[in-house]
């Protein structure tokens, strides 16, 4: 088969198939994508990535061994870009589309990579992964938030075929959409840590929650999250300790996480971690992480939440959190808090830090659910099946 995935991509997963002598611009990184692209290659198919990098000029043509790398440019501003819904950006998109034909055509997000091969008129999917109506709320600046959703609306009203990452999505496409065809659910696939390559440390009077965010947003609600903790500390833990640690860009040491911290007096007993490299960052919180705590309000998938539970840590997310509930089992990895409520994910928090058979019992169900759930291999069939369904 010859697949046309239409997307952002992260040139690190794609390193095999980009010759060593060409040099790319620097891309939008959406690693799954990515990965996607290099597991179809390996099945034995042979795939066109088309995607948008910024400061590009013209087009840019690379790959080898079955993958075929397409990039065109943003305008510069990028306010131009979203004036006109990336009018201008889905048409450098839409002629590469048509200068390289394939069997289908797969774009991931329903803006600047739906709307080529829509008008197109290539066979296609559209696989819609978050709700732009929550981006609105939650986002800035607003004016490119709107256009978004009013860009969403055309391509979903217009896009042939319809799939979407997580249950929560179907349910948007179906209340806000009104889309009443079948769509198929095919989560992101996660790398999943090879817990067994580490030794654990022993810490058994001292429980260390984990939280992996980007961004110090009203969205991720760390805040709310440190409120809790500060709770925590105060309450009786039946002679356990307890840390948390934070990662990702803002929650570094001197970044804006610990000052917020500072200034709320809540810094006793949170570790602010640099940002590091993936795998860095698996065998730490698999050598010395209990608990995946994750404060945010919203998420159309939640892929740090596989990277958790695949490296053995329990979860706490929230109830209410978009697909957080899903990708965590409903349950079945650990426990649901209100996260609007600091004092209740304190009372869930405590409630993991002092039972330690459910804590461990919870651990093996996150192992076990990651790899099967979201391995590689299992999602990549999954969307063949589906291109093949649509092809016929």
């Amino acid at each position: 088969m010859k697949i046309g995935l239409v997307m952002p991509v992260g040139w690190t997963e794609l390193n095999d198939f980009i010759p060593p002598d060409v040099k790319l611009p620097a891309p939008l990184e959406f690693p799954f994508g990515s990965r996607l692209a290099a597991e179809f290659v390996r099945m034995g198919h042979e795939v066109h990535v088309f995607t948008l990098c910024h400061f590009t000029e013209g087009e840019i043509h690379a790959g080898r061994n079955g993958l075929h790398i397409h990039i065109a440019g943003y305008r510069d501003p990028f306010r131009m870009c979203y004036l006109d819904g990336f009018r201008v950006e889905s048409n450098r998109l839409k002629k590469m589309i048509r200068e390289y034909p394939c069997d289908i055509y797969n774009a991931h997000w329903q803006y600047e990579f739906a709307r080529p091969v829509i008008e197109a008129g290539v066979p296609h999917i559209v696989t819609v992964r978050d709700n732009p109506w929550k981006g609105l709320w939650l986002f800035s600046p607003k004016a490119y938030r709107l256009m978004r959703l009013f860009l969403a609306y055309y391509v979903v009203r217009k896009a042939r075929h319809l799939s979407v990452a997580s249950p929560y999505m179907a349910d948007y496409l179906r209340r806000w959409h009104r889309v009443k065809e079948d769509m198929p659910v095919i989560p992101n696939a996660v790398p999943v840590f090879d817990v067994n390559s580490v030794t654990r440390e022993h810490h058994d009077n001292k429980i260390v929650f984990v939280e992996i965010a980007n961004g110090f947003s009203s969205c991720k609600n760390v805040k709310n999250l440190l409120r809790a903790y500060g709770l925590l500390r105060k309450m009786d833990l039946g002679g356990k300790d307890v840390e948390l640690r934070l990662y990702g860009w803002g929650y570094g040491p001197g970044e804006e996480c610990e000052a917020w911290a500072k200034k709320h007096n809540l810094l006793e007993g949170v570790v602010f971690r640099k940002r590091m490299k993936q795998k860095e960052l698996y065998r730490e919180i698999a050598e010395i992480g209990d608990v995946f705590i994750h404060s945010s309000r919203e998420e159309s998938f939640g892929a740090v939440i596989v990277e958790a539970m695949g490296c053995g840590l329990a979860t706490i997310v929230g109830k209410k959190s978009g697909a957080c509930p899903w990708v965590a089992g409903h349950g079945e990895t650990g426990l649901l808090v209100n996260v609007n409520d600091f004092q209740d994910m304190a009372r869930v928090m405590r409630k993991l830090a002092t039972d330690d058979e459910a804590r461990r019992a919870y651990s093996e169900k996150a192992i076990r659910r990651a790899r099967e759930v979201f391995s590689l291999e299992a999602v990549a069939r999954q969307y063949l099946d589906m291109y093949t369904k649509f092809i016929g």
